[in-house]
């Protein structure tokens, strides 16, 4: 998958909030090979991290000499296809940023998240064999860095360990299911 265009195709997405929001979007991408990847579940973490960025940035006050802005950066590096998302808000402060990635974990007021943004996107960068790290800018804000492999490792392995790479079942997996299924359930 091409990660340029999935961040592209999410900032159109979330174009208008940016702008009612007043944040200014800045993209600095680098060389980066197509990555064998799903491509959804990628975006769905870029969305994740984009809406984390600007919800940051909402919670100060626009005007003044601060100018709200999410700096997004990808290069290659070692093997790893590597996209940070980062914001000049006001950071994640020291005593809860071992509990960002946990489910459920958020600092909106009730009805406001989920508290499970993170946490998926933390599960899909696993699943796709890399990572997604908090970092700190040296300015304000938080920058978020995902970390997946350039080449098919975590497609190979999951094959290699027998699951299917897809979410959906391969013709083999659905016919030997249809076979083992008793003759009144297939039937029906």
């Amino acid at each position: 998958a091409d990660l340029s265009a999935g961040i592209d195709e999410t900032l159109v997405l979330l174009g208008p909030r940016l702008r009612e929001a007043c944040i200014e979007g800045t993209k600095e991408f680098g060389e980066l090979p197509p990555v064998v990847c799903r491509a959804a579940e990628i975006n769905q973490v870029f969305m994740n991290l984009f809406v984390n960025a600007i919800q940051a940035l909402e919670g100060i006050p626009s005007g003044g000499d601060l100018l709200r802005e999410i700096r997004v950066t990808t290069r290659a590096e070692k093997g790893f296809a590597v996209v940070a998302i980062a914001d000049n808000g006001p950071g994640v402060p020291a005593d809860i940023e071992q509990q960002i990635f946990a489910p459920f974990f958020t600092t909106k007021p009730p009805g406001q998240g989920t508290g499970l943004g993170l946490s998926i996107s933390s599960d899909i960068a696993r699943k796709h064999g890399g990572t997604l790290a908090l970092e700190r800018p040296e300015r304000s804000g938080a920058r978020l860095v995902l970390r997946i492999p350039l080449g098919a490792t975590a497609m190979t392995s999951a094959r290699e360990e027998g699951r299917s790479s897809s979410p959906r079942l391969d013709a083999r997996s659905a016919e030997k299911s249809a076979a083992e299924r008793p003759k009144s359930e297939s039937n029906a």
